[in-house]
């Protein structure tokens, strides 16, 4: 691709990033954290499987960059439109919140991680003089897009309008993660639950530890 197209193309990138996340902040709040991810990592596959496509289809080297930046550009709109939001408003909701600081600096260790694998992966997958891949490892990428669709259908599930309390009780009473968003509780009970089991954890702790004491042994020699 030319230095002057490659440009263009890396301008309509960052332009996209900025629509996008604006819409994403109106979304949000409306269509829920797991139709965003499941739409947006949906698009991103297909996009994939576009660009795995237009690199075994015989064109011309000019018309396969030509798509291959559309798609690119498609992919991070899409990107910016679901992922890249949501994924910081789920690692915020859905842990526990006894052990929500750990998880969220595991789930940033697994990140960091990732990209360190991906570092390695993606020049050998590009370089001439290695893999040479071209645009064929869009198949490698819609293989890992694919296995996110089932992991996130399985297991990430709807928080939109759930509080932490609920979340928490949903999570104890393993409810299926796809089956979040039409379960029904009952607030007043889980409330009355969780005041009983405050009182008796309260009283267990203000409750006297009483000495013990060693009975005179009533055995004589």
């Amino acid at each position: 691709m030319a230095t002057t197209q490659s440009f263009n193309y890396s301008m309509g990138i960052q332009s996209s990033n900025i629509v996008a996340t604006g819409i994403a902040i109106y979304l949000m709040g409306r269509l829920g954290r797991r139709t965003f991810m499941m739409s947006g990592l949906t698009a991103i596959a297909t996009c994939m499987l576009i660009i795995g496509i237009l690199g075994v289809v015989g064109i011309s080297a000019a018309a396969r960059g030509a798509g291959v930046g559309a798609m690119m550009v498609l992919i991070n709109l899409s990107f910016k439109l679901s992922l890249g939001p949501a994924v910081y408003t789920i690692i915020g909701e859905t842990p526990n919140s006894r052990v929500r600081a750990q998880s969220i600096v595991l789930a940033r260790t697994s990140y960091i991680l990732g990209n360190l694998v991906n570092g390695q992966i993606i020049p050998r997958q590009l370089g001439v003089k290695a893999w040479n891949w071209g645009a064929k490892c869009g198949f490698y990428w819609l293989g890992l897009c694919l296995i996110g669709i089932t992991y996130i259908y399985f297991r990430l599930p709807e928080m939109k309008g759930r509080s932490f309390l609920e979340l928490d009780h949903l999570f104890a009473e393993r409810v299926p993660a796809r089956k979040f968003k039409g379960y029904h509780l009952d607030l007043d009970e889980i409330r009355k639950s969780d005041k009983d089991n405050a009182f008796e954890r309260v009283a267990a702790e203000d409750a006297p530890t009483l000495p013990s004491t060693t009975l005179p042994s009533t055995t004589r020699a």
